[in-house]
């Protein structure tokens, strides 16, 4: 790989330059270079990968590796599940690195290698360890067929999921070779994406997985092999620290649900995690006659209640006038069950920050809107 195209990367992104394809073939022209088809990409994933490392923008990648790239306050929590400090790790497949940046400085005395099969992939790795001040050893390998086989405290595993921007269905490696491999670490952990079933796999107990939201997007599932088997969801902060994390077992208490007047919308990890039903049961909530919400009153993070004011059936330009008299903003909240698109558009006009929401819900073969006061959740007022 031409260390001067690393080079010339570094100060471009330093610079600020445009992504422009043309503009940058013809700056490229005229000192004499035919840029490759990867400059061009890093330049435009910097962009994408400062929103997932403090110092983003100064680091190389392509744009299929940033996509797939993990947030820095995901990776330290999912550190977080580890016990210890481990002293020698490995990652496999590793890309452009940056989950193996998140993990070196957090346990900067870690020895840790590194490896991809793709050589571009490797290189990319190991000049980003050199941007940021970090040592690792970088080999460019298969996963399936290693150089070595040495025991280390930890593996990680990130497998390629998409290809031209879509999730693949099929995992590279392979799930079940993936998992044989991190056999090696006396610690392991798997990265995959939110749609990830674990029960469709017939994983055995040996592993926990857990599914990570950060605000209203459900990011990433991960495994880590504690021979516990739980299933787990989890609402981050921007910074990440957890608002609250999730783990029911069969037995868990249900407590008493809060009446009519209130309904409960859910965290979207819950759904994605499969643990909608056993959360509303133990927050004693009851399915409603709306889909996607429920009766009662869920705590946060992974629900968010409203006490109900009025109940108004979606009849067109009668219902907007009856809002209308209300005289303030709403803020809207939609939930699933068919195509609201047109409702939407024509509520629109009063979507703002008002203190009382309108929760558009499906009712069997209508809609209905609730209006209401959120009581519980992120922005909620102190209403006792």
């Amino acid at each position: 790989m031409a260390e001067h195209l690393f080079e010339l990367n570094r100060r471009w992104l330093a610079e600020g330059v445009c992504d422009d394809a043309m503009a940058l073939r013809k700056r490229g022209e005229r000192l004499g270079l035919k840029l490759p088809p990867w400059f061009l990409g890093s330049l435009r994933a910097a962009a994408k990968l400062e929103h997932k490392h403090p110092r983003g923008k100064e680091l190389l990648g392509t744009t299929e590796g940033a996509e797939m790239a993990t947030r820095a306050s995901v990776a330290l929590h999912r550190f977080s599940r580890l016990k210890g400090q481990p002293s020698t790790a490995a990652f496999p497949a590793c890309g452009m690195g940056l989950d193996l940046l998140h993990f070196l400085q957090l346990f900067p005395q870690a020895r840790a290698r590194a490896s991809d099969l793709q050589p571009l992939h490797a290189a990319m790795c190991q000049e980003n360890l050199r941007r940021l001040g970090l040592r690792a050893q970088v080999l460019c390998e298969d996963v399936l067929h290693p150089a070595w086989q040495e025991r280390v405290d930890y593996a990680f595993l990130d497998p390629a999921r998409r290809s031209s921007g879509d999730r693949r269905v099929d995992l590279q490696p392979p799930l079940k070779d993936a998992l044989s491999w991190l056999s090696c670490g006396e610690q392991a952990q798997i990265k995959l994406a939110p749609a990830f079933k674990p029960h469709e796999h017939g994983l055995g107990d040996d592993w926990s997985w857990e599914w990570v939201q950060l605000g209203k997007e459900v990011l990433e599932c991960f495994g880590t092999r504690d021979g516990r088997g739980d299933i787990r969801a989890t609402v981050l902060e921007a910074d990440g620290s957890s608002l609250g994390s999730l783990a029911l077992a069969e037995d868990a208490k249900v407590e008493t649900s809060h009446g009519d007047d209130w309904v409960s919308l859910p965290a979207p990890v819950l759904g994605v995690a499969g643990l909608l039903k056993a959360s509303a049961g133990n927050e004693g909530l009851e399915p409603s006659p709306w889909t996607m919400v429920w009766r009662g009153r869920g705590k946060a993070p992974f629900w968010e209640s409203f006490a109900i004011l009025e109940v108004l059936p979606w009849k067109g330009k009668k219902t907007l006038k009856q809002l209308e008299k209300i005289d303030q903003s709403f803020v809207i909240r939609v939930t699933g069950g068919g195509d609201s698109r047109g409702i939407q558009k024509a509520l629109s006009p009063m979507a703002g920050h008002g203190e009382q929401s309108l929760i558009l819900a499906r009712q069997g073969k209508g809609w209905e809107l609730l209006r209401s006061l959120k009581v519980e959740g992120l922005g909620a007022p102190q209403i006792t």
